[in-house]
């Protein structure tokens, strides 16, 4: 062999060890039977749920190196896939995980069940750590009871040769979890979180961090740069009047917290349900609405409730009742406008 051709040989061995294979799935088609929400909405069969976690989940995994990306359901949810079907593609790829995205019922009835878990198959003990891994952001994510992790016998986590899970993100038969699961943030939400989860116990980097640093040329000399009033930065919501993850994600830009799209650790009230997904409940109070409450001049315990809401009410100019409006809200409108002009 000649020294040009072991010189490509050795690269392309390198790129193929160092290269993560991740083989993922939306559950199910948009015709399984039984599959879907007590409402006969053709739009809440599980498959679409499942398949908008998917879509942003591949989205998001996409922003790191050294990945290889494959799903094995019917893209189109026309045709439900064999579960056979779907572990041989992975099992002959030699993947390095699969993950199978699902979303709960049940009895087929409306009830207040409530939750999300996260399955493995029990011989597992790689299986086991991807789930430990992940799960905590499927809770975050959804807001939801926190169900825990969970052995089954499961053809997806059983039929594999390597580490599965199977997520369940919530039951559409639950009065609770279909208003989450109606949320399309939500749902995109919780593919970008547990794609990060997984990049992470991978060891995976995003492409931007591994680019060249820019140099600076020596003949340039040092000045000192001239500080620049800073400008708030906009969003791009839509004004609908729900609070949601997108809104709350632009709101901690704005307060200069962490953007994760979540307000943790809230109780629950009229007020914090009011809005649409993207919170955890708990009584520690949550950082952004910390910041919130010194902006608008409310009590800073971090707990979104009623006087917070009518401090907020009071700052933006709308009616002050100290409630967020279901189906739309008016305050929340006004915030939202405020928060694309960046002049929160």
């Amino acid at each position: 062999m000649s020294d040009a051709k072991s010189v490509a040989l050795f690269y392309f061995v390198k790129e193929r060890v160092s290269m993560k294979t991740i083989y993922f799935c939306a559950g199910h088609g948009k015709h399984t039977p039984g599959k879907r929400s007590p409402s006969g909405k053709f739009e809440e069969r599980e498959w679409f749920f499942n398949n908008e976690v998917a879509l942003a989940f591949e989205k998001q995994m996409k922003l790191y190196e050294g990945v290889s990306l494959h799903r094995t359901d019917d893209r189109t949810g026309e045709r439900d896939v064999p579960l056979a079907e779907r572990t041989n593609k992975a099992n002959r790829a030699g993947a390095d995980i699969y993950i199978s995205f699902h979303h709960n019922a049940y009895q087929s009835k409306w009830g207040n069940h409530t939750g999300v878990e996260t399955f493995y198959h029990a011989g597992s003990t790689k299986g086991k750590a991807l789930a430990q891994a992940v799960h905590p952001s499927v809770v975050k994510a959804y807001g939801l009871k926190d169900r825990g992790l969970k052995t089954n016998n499961l053809h997806i986590t059983r039929e594999t040769k390597m580490p599965a899970i199977l997520i369940e993100g919530g039951f559409m038969d639950s009065t609770i979890d279909i208003e989450r699961l109606r949320d399309k943030s939500i749902l995109c939400n919780a593919g970008k979180m547990i794609a990060d989860a997984v990049a992470k116990h991978l060891g995976l980097k995003k492409k931007s961090e591994n680019s060249s640093p820019a140099v600076k040329s020596p003949s340039q000399p040092n000045k000192p740069a001239s500080p620049k009033p800073s400008k708030p930065e906009s969003a791009s919501l839509t004004v609908d009047g729900k609070w949601g993850s997108d809104t709350t994600r632009a709101l901690q830009k704005a307060l200069g917290t962490t953007v994760d799209g979540i307000i943790s650790n809230q109780p629950r009230n009229d007020v914090t349900n009011a809005l649409y997904g993207g919170i955890t409940w708990g009584s520690q109070g949550s950082p952004m609405i910390r910041a919130l409450q010194r902006k608008v001049g409310a009590k800073a315990d971090g707990k979104l409730g009623p006087e917070t809401i009518r401090k907020l009410q009071k700052y933006l100019g709308t009616p002050v009742d100290g409630v967020i409006s279901r189906p739309s809200s008016t305050m929340v409108k006004e915030l939202q406008r405020r928060l694309n002009k960046g002049n929160f």
